[in-house]
């Protein structure tokens, strides 16, 4: 019995690890594709929850990078679930606190 419980709690302990997200199916629009070179992951583009797209080789969430953008009008690529492109709204800027 003393011999399985290291095995149970290592079964556990994996089984708490979250399951990576599949992005090899995932088709990214023609504009984000440039970026990438010959050979770099699909996996170091990741894709906010506005939409935009980043560029990031951070392994920690959620994670952040930096914006791919237009190169006509530098603005963020941002799709929506369709791939139709959307404009980039800025987040609110937070309210500085009341002095009391």
């Amino acid at each position: 019995m003393h011999r399985l419980i290291p095995v149970i709690a290592l079964v556990g302990l994996v089984a708490c690890e979250p399951m990576p997200v599949d992005v090899s199916d995932r088709v990214l629009p023609a504009e984000v594709q440039a970026y990438l070179l010959p050979g770099q992951p699909q996996t170091l583009i990741v894709q906010n929850s506005a939409g935009c797209y980043l560029i990031s080789n951070e392994t920690t969430e959620p994670r952040s990078g930096y914006f791919l953008r237009d190169q006509s009008t530098n603005e963020p690529l941002c799709y929506d679930r369709d791939g139709m492109r959307i404009p980039y709204v800025a987040p609110a800027p937070e309210a500085p606190e009341a002095a009391s």
